[in-house]
């Protein structure tokens, strides 16, 4: 059976742009895994294009530079899924936290990759105003969005309270996800919070799980404000 013109540049399409993600996310975990073990700059392009099975040329293709081997930063929302966040009349907070889930999505695939790059930026704090840099991006352009829904000012309370507690509740989830009780890379990672002391056996598989968690928690704080404190008495009685 012969596929039409139009669907079969589709399927073609969307093949190669898969095999576009694999080969950029196994040439990211190769170079992670590798700056982890050697260190940052012990680790050459060479190294990872071998690790990865592919060759300089092909690293170059996707990283333009060492730095952005290593750094899962967040990225900027397309613009589309920013004017859906814009015209959107449902809850505000659910639909912040969605918009931002999708900018962090390449530091929250991996709990494991994610030790590794905090051990990186332990180790290597010359990069890390790099990925500071970026996290400020996205924070002003997830701000900027913001401020449009509400029809307000970059500099209103509104705005500013909004986008503090939708990043507030972002990095509890990094600590309750990955958070390791004593590793200061996570400053850099999380922008400035200390890390997690939740133990690792209870903490949640993923990401997505950790920001329920944390979502659900401070709704239940605040619609039963005495509920957690008698639980605790209970628990200890």
């Amino acid at each position: 059976m012969t596929l039409p013109p139009a669907i079969g540049a589709a399927s073609a399409a969307g093949l190669r742009a898969t095999n576009a993600r694999r080969t950029r996310e196994a040439i990211q975990a190769s170079a992670l895994r590798l700056a982890a073990e050697r260190g940052y700059e012990a680790t050459t392009v060479e190294d990872v294009a071998a690790d990865a099975g592919v060759s300089r040329r092909t690293v170059f293709n996707y990283f333009p530079t060492k730095a952005d081997l290593i750094l899962r930063a967040p990225q900027v929302p397309p613009q589309a899924e920013i004017e859906a966040f814009v015209a959107s009349d449902g809850e505000l907070l659910p639909d912040l936290l969605q918009l931002i889930t999708h900018a962090v999505a390449p530091m929250g695939s991996d709990a494991e990759e994610f030790q590794r790059l905090r051990r990186v930026l332990r180790d290597t704090p010359s990069i890390v105003p790099e990925l500071q840099s970026r996290v400020r991006l996205v924070h002003s352009v997830v701000r900027a969005a913001l401020a449009r829904r509400l029809g307000a000012d970059l500099g209103s309370p509104q705005v500013i309270a909004a986008a503090a507690l939708a990043i507030t509740l972002y990095r509890a989830a990094y600590e309750l996800w990955a958070g390791d009780g004593g590793d200061p890379g996570a400053d850099a990672t999380c922008d400035g919070t200390a890390p997690s002391s939740f133990p690792a056996s209870a903490a949640p598989g993923t990401l997505a799980e950790a920001l329920d968690l944390v979502t659900a928690s401070l709704r239940g704080i605040f619609d039963n404000p005495k509920a957690p404190a008698a639980a605790t008495r209970k628990d200890h009685a």
